[in-house]
């Protein structure tokens, strides 16, 4: 049980920190349409890939 409980802990931390990744991704996006210009196809692709991550997290936290 307590084991369990850890990686229960371990999971939302790793989501605590998706989620900043997540933010920022989108702060960087919002900052490059604000100087009208579109956003990097590296910038589009580190925002996919930080959502891709912090779902897959959720799925293992969930299941």
């Amino acid at each position: 049980l307590a084991r369990e409980e850890m990686r229960k802990q371990e999971l939302r931390q790793r989501v605590r920190v998706a989620d900043n990744e997540v933010m920022e991704a989108f702060r960087r996006i919002m900052a490059a349409r604000q100087k009208k210009r579109t956003p990097t196809k590296k910038e589009k692709d580190q925002a996919w890939k930080a959502l891709k991550e912090r779902e897959s997290i959720l799925k293992l936290l969930d299941g």
